[in-house]
């Protein structure tokens, strides 16, 4: 971003039935440095070009033919497909009283044609662009909550269902459709790739889905412990896919990498899972190892799913 021009980055949705307010705006807009500025004649066009896009301010009148601004601000704050209910709406108007008062209690910013200058708007338009990365950060973090607001969780306190059956029914399908993906890896591996297959289907089986105890369980914890979706992910890029991916004997061999990164490897579920998956594959059934894999698997799935479960309960309290 360009120190000198703050707000270079913005694009603005201007609702305005006026061609008068429409070319004050445009001027007034293009004079802070804000080029990304989109307008339309009514509420009813503000609310299709909301289906597809998502501005960081609304400016609105608060009188327009059919649907008014008092009614977009609504539909913006309250209606199901609005993309950010927490978008910022800036309402000009000329009409004093209640209707001034009902925009102010939807905690709006109103100008008063009638009584302000050209200069003062101007003034009102770069305060309100000055907090306008404030707003958005502070509707990051209520967005984190959304579902919450939407009532969802709610709904489900208000229920019998506990916290492990709550989870069991987050786990189970994403269980089945793991065992679904192996297979498939599987099929291709022996029969496109002819990958010899000297094991059993039980012994597989048995590895996948003692791997996928932990690697559920730590999705589990995760979630309970953060309502942002997009926060979650990068935990769970950070903390499993990417030491699976490092420090499993996937890439690169365990015994030759330094001696605290292999204690570090102790924890990594899929240290377990690649030596029997190397077994099963090239030398076949040798249960001791596998059992012994099997364990310590279960054992750190059953540590996760524990500390999900006491961390939903206290969120659901």
């Amino acid at each position: 971003m360009d120190e000198l021009n703050p707000y270079e980055t913005l694009r603005v949705l201007v609702a305005d039935d006026s061609d008068y307010m429409r070319l004050l705006l445009r001027t007034m807009l293009r004079g802070l440095g804000i080029d990304a500025v989109d307008f339309v004649e009514s509420a009813e066009q503000a609310v299709r070009y909301l289906r597809r896009a998502m501005p960081d301010l609304l400016i609105t009148d608060l009188k327009m033919p059919g649907m008014s601004g008092l009614d977009l601000a609504r539909h913006v704050r309250r209606s199901e497909g609005s993309l950010n209910p927490f978008l910022s709406v800036l309402m000009l108007t000329g009409h004093a009283g209640a209707a001034e008062i009902e925009a102010l209690q939807q905690r709006l910013e109103v100008l008063r044609e009638e009584k302000h200058s050209a200069t003062a708007m101007l003034s009102t338009l770069q305060g309100q662009l000055a907090n306008c990365e404030r707003d958005l950060r502070e509707a990051e973090k209520k967005m984190e909550g959304f579902e919450w607001e939407r009532g969802t969780m709610e709904a489900i306190m208000a229920t019998p269902v506990t916290a492990a059956e709550l989870l069991a029914g987050k786990v189970i399908p994403y269980f089945i459709l793991a065992l679904m993906s192996t297979t498939l890896c599987v099929v291709i591996a022996v029969f496109v790739f002819g990958v010899p297959f000297r094991g059993s289907i039980g012994a597989l089986y048995a590895l996948s889905a003692a791997f996928l105890v932990p690697s559920l369980g730590q999705g589990m914890l995760i979630s309970a412990a953060t309502k942002n979706q997009f926060l979650a992910a990068q935990i769970a890029l950070i903390s499993a896919f990417m030491p699976a991916f490092l420090l499993s004997g996937f890439l690169f061999e365990i015994g030759s990498m330094p001696r605290i990164i292999q204690w570090i490897t102790v924890i990594v579920p899929a240290r377990y899972l690649i030596p029997g998956l190397q077994t099963v594959f090239l030398a076949g059934d040798i249960w001791p190892l596998f059992l012994r894999d099997i364990a310590v698997m279960l054992l750190e799935g059953g540590i996760l799913f524990a500390l999900a479960i006491r961390n939903t309960k206290k969120r659901l309290a």
